[in-house]
C-alpha cells in the first residue's frame, strides 16, 4: 500500500500520471466522438436511403391502387373490347404501370398489350407469394405479351396482373457510399433491383460477423414499411476519413483540448488530494505519530535524567516527517491540542513498556502558547497518573512570546500545583523573553541551541555566558540545548554552579524508545558512537 501511495507523492510520478491521463482521456473523448460521429454518419445514411425508397413506396402503392382500380372498374367479360377499354383506363393512371394480363390461377389469357392468346400462358411457380394474396414472379420474360426482349416482375392479384418495369435508383450519393436496391421476398430471398450489386449481401454479412466488422465499413439496411424494396447502403470507413480530413482534424483538435482540460481538473484534484497538507490532514491519528527521545543530561554528573519526547509524522509512503515540515498545519489548522494529545498517548505507550530500571525520568513535551489551558492539559496528561512514580512531566512551552502574562501565570501555577514542573523553552530569541523570565513563574528555562551550536569566541558564543547569567539571576534551572562539541561541553561543566542540563548531538541524537531504553541503563553518552550526531 505504502509503494502504491508513493506513486502518488512524488512529483515526478504525478507528471507521468499526468501524461497517462491525457493519453487515456485523449483516446477516450476521441472514441467518443467517433462513436457520435459515426452514428451521424448512419443516421445520414439512413435518412439518404429513406429518400431513395420514397420512388418505391410510391411504386408500391401504385400496384395496390391498380390492383383496386381493375378489381372496381374493371367489370366486362373478360377479354372482350369492352374489358381492353377499361383496362386501358386503369393503365392511364400516373403510376408508372401500363400493362396488366387476365390471368386467373396464374394461366394469362389475354394482356393489354397482345390481346387475346390463342393459348393460356402459364406462368407457372410464383418467385413467392404473401399474405394479403399477391403472387411474384422476378425478372420475367414478356415476349409472350408483345414485348419482345423486355423483362419485368410481374404481380398478380386476384384475377388480374401487372408487369412491373426494373426501376432505376435514383440517390445522389457522395462517392465513398455504396446503395442498392432490392426487393425481399418474406422468406428472406433477395433480388438485385438497381445500385451497386452486393451491398445487401454484405451488409447480411456484416450482421453475422458482429460489431468487429463495423469498425471497417458502415452497412445498414432501410425498407419501406409492410413492403418488399429495400436499399443497403455500405460506407468504408478508410474512404470516410480520406474524404472527410477536415472534419477528422477538427475532431482530434477537439479530443485534444477536452484531454488537456480533464488532465488538468485531475491532475488538480490529484496535487491537491496527494499534497502534504491534505495527506496530513487526512491521516493524522495515533498511529502515524512517531515519537523519538532525546536524552538530556545532568551536566555535575553526566547522569541522564531525561528526554525531551520529539515528534515526527509517518507519511503514507511510510517516510519519516520532521516536525518543521507539519507543525505549521498543525497551527494552521488549530490542531495543536488534538496533536499533543496524540503525541502524549503515544509517548505514553512508548516509555511505560520499556525498562529503565528504578529511576524516576523526567520527560519533556513541548506545549503550543495556545494550549496554555491547565485545566484541558491536565486531562490530556491524565495517563500518565498510572506512572507518577516512574515519570515526571515537564512541559516546555514554544515560543513563549505569545503568551498573555496575567492569563500564563495563572495557568502555569495551576500546572505547578498539579505537579508539572514548566519551562521556557527556546530562551534568548524573542523580544519580551527577558519580562517572560522576570514574571512567569517558571521551574526553569530551556536556552535555545543557536547559543551553544555558535564556534568558541564568536559572539553568540559569548552570549551563552550572559544568557546564563540572567536566568541565574532570575533563579531558574537551566538546560543547554545544541550541545555539539567536546568543548562547548567542557565549557559547561565548567560552570556547574549555575547549568543543570544539557542535551544534543554530542550527547546522544534523538532515539526510538528501545534504544533509548538501553542507552539509560548504561548511565554513560560516552558509549553513544559520535556518528549519531549525524
Amino acid at each position: 500500500m505504502a509503494k502504491l501511495a508513493g506513486i502518488f507523492v512524488s512529483t515526478r510520478n504525478l507528471k507521468l500520471i499526468g501524461l497517462a491521463v491525457w493519453v487515456a482521456s485523449f483516446i477516450g473523448v476521441a472514441l467518443l466522438l467517433a462513436a457520435f460521429s459515426y452514428m451521424q454518419v448512419r443516421e445520414a445514411m439512413r435518412q439518404d436511403a429513406q429518400v431513395g425508397l420514397e420512388q418505391f413506396a410510391r411504386l408500391e402503392e401504385g400496384i395496390q391502387s391498380a390492383f383496386q382500380a381493375l378489381r372496381a372498374d374493371v367489370t366486362a367479360t373478360p377479354c372482350s373490347p369492352e374489358f381492353y377499354l377499361h383496362m386501358r383506363k386503369v393503365a392511364y393512371l400516373p403510376d408508372g404501370l401500363n400493362e396488366f394480363f387476365y390471368a386467373p390461377g396464374g394461366e394469362v389469357h389475354c394482356s393489354l398489350n397482345a390481346n387475346r392468346f390463342t393459348e393460356p400462358v402459364q406462368l407457372g411457380e410464383p418467385d413467392f407469394t404473401t399474405g394479403d394474396g399477391k403472387a411474384f414472379w422476378i425478372d420475367r420474360d414478356v415476349s409472350f405479351a408483345g414485348l419482345p426482349g423486355l423483362a419485368g416482375t410481374i404481380v398478380l392479384q386476384d384475377q388480374f396482373a401487372t408487369v412491373v418495369p426494373r426501376q432505376d435508383l435514383k440517390l445522389p450519393l457522395p462517392t465513398w457510399i455504396k446503395a442498392e436496391a432490392v426487393l425481399v421476398a418474406p422468406n428472406g430471398r433477395w433480388w438485385h433491383r438497381s445500385g451497386h450489386e452486393w451491398v445487401h449481401q454484405d451488409v447480411q454479412l456484416s450482421q453475422r460477423l458482429g460489431w468487429i466488422d463495423g469498425l471497417s465499413a458502415l452497412r445498414q439496411t432501410v425498407c419501406v414499411p409492410e413492403g418488399f424494396h429495400c436499399i443497403a447502403t455500405r460506407a468504408s470507413v478508410a474512404e470516410l476519413v480520406a474524404n472527410s480530413k477536415l472534419p477528422v482534424a477538427v475532431l482530434l483538435i477537439l479530443a485534444g483540448t477536452i484531454a488537456s482540460w480533464i488532465t488538468r481538473i485531475s491532475l488538480g484534484f490529484l496535487r491537491r488530494y496527494w499534497s502534504f497538507e491534505a495527506r496530513f490532514l487526512r491521516t493524522l491519528d495515533e498511529s502515524s505519530i512517531v515519537c523519538v527521545y532525546q536524552p538530556i543530561i545532568e551536566v555535575k554528573t553526566r547522569a541522564v535524567v531525561g528526554c525531551e519526547v520529539l515528534a515526527r509524522w509517518r507519511d503514507i509512503d511510510d517516510t519519516i516527517v520532521s516536525p518543521d515540515r507539519f507543525l505549521p498545519f498543525v497551527q494552521k489548522h488549530n490542531l495543536t491540542s488534538h496533536f499533543t494529545g496524540l503525541v502524549v498517548d503515544r509517548a505514553y505507550r512508548d516509555l511505560s513498556e520499556a525498562p529503565f530500571g528504578d529511576r524516576c525520568l523526567q520527560v519533556n513535551f513541548n506545549v503550543f502558547p495556545r494550549e496554555l489551558d491547565a485545566a484541558s492539559l491536565i486531562r490530556t496528561f491524565s495517563i500518565f497518573e498510572a506512572a507518577k512514580d516512574r515519570f515526571e512531566l515537564v512541559l516546555e512551552i514554544v515560543e513563549c512570546d505569545d503568551v498573555d502574562i496575567g492569563e500564563g501565570q495563572s495557568h502555569i501555577r495551576a500546572l505547578r500545583q498539579a505537579g508539572f514542573k514548566v519551562y521556557m523553552d527556546d530562551f534568548g530569541t524573542g523580544y519580551s523573553t527577558l519580562r517572560h523570565l522576570a514574571e512567569l513563574d517558571v521551574d526553569g528555562v530551556k536556552l535555545d541551541r543557536s547559543f551553544a551550536m555558535a564556534p568558541i569566541g564568536s559572539i553568540m558564543s559569548e552570549m551563552l555566558r550572559h544568557a546564563i547569567d540572567m536566568v541565574h539571576a532570575a533563579g531558574r534551572k537551566i538546560v543547554v540545548e545544541g550541545v555539539e562539541t567536546a568543548e562547548r561541553l567542557a565549557q559547561l561543566e565548567a560552570d556547574t554552579a549555575r547549568v543543570d542540563f544539557a542535551q544534543g548531538y554530542l550527547i546522544s541524537c534523538p532515539l526510538d524508545c528501545d534504544r533509548f531504553s538501553r542507552f539509560v541503563r548504561t548511565r554513560s553518552f560516552e558509549t553513544v558512537p559520535r556518528r549519531n550526531a549525524a
